[in-house]
């Protein structure tokens, strides 16, 4: 009778422990890297003339946007009948229209502070993507470390849970022993 007990005790810690552990399961996680993007540089300019953007330097490519005459536009590069700008996030080609991008394009004193301003708060934009990097990366530890308290912590309490219900049980058994061994001297 004591084993059954003993086995019922049993099953019910593990139900317990299973129980108390489920919300605590462990996901497998993407590893997430952050690299550092490299900053755009270039000019800001001044289009002589309009002009259309494409995905790649092929005028069969996508067209992305279209450009007036008199449009900023943001030029990172420069490579014969077309130029790389940076429009939106993403990098277009424009095709100049006389096979030279300074034809095309005219630089003034303001687009060049412009640039400036604009490089700077490239600069100051990366500095708050790292910051956010370093914030988020904290964070994942700072779960994971939770995680492992937690289950620390039940792990803790199953086994003080089960070391009191078999010091009880021995005790019990214990008792009833000393009360048989009394009974038999009283007759």
């Amino acid at each position: 009778m004591d084993k059954k007990i003993i086995t019922t005790i049993t099953c019910a810690i593990i139900v317990v422990s299973l129980i108390i552990s489920l919300p605590l399961s462990v996901r497998a996680e993407e590893n997430t890297t952050f690299s550092e993007e490299q900053a755009v540089t270039g000019n800001i300019m001044i289009l002589t003339a309009p002009g259309a953007a494409y995905r790649e330097a092929s005028e069969s490519s996508e067209k992305v946007a279209e450009f007036a005459e008199g449009d900023s536009v943001f030029v990172v590069s420069e490579d014969g009948d077309w130029i790389q700008i940076f429009y939106r996030g993403e990098n277009l080609y424009l095709k100049t229209s006389e096979g030279a991008a300074s034809e095309h394009v005219v630089q003034d004193d303001d687009s060049i502070e412009l640039s400036k301003a604009l490089e700077e708060e490239f600069k100051e934009q990366e500095k708050v993507y790292d910051i956010y990097a370093d914030s988020l990366q904290r964070q994942e530890e700072m779960k994971k470390s939770a995680m492992i308290w937690r289950i620390v912590i039940v792990v803790l309490v199953v086994l003080i849970i089960a070391i009191s219900i078999v010091i009880g049980v021995k005790n019990s058994k214990s008792s009833s022993e000393e009360k048989s061994k009394e009974m038999p001297e009283d007759k």
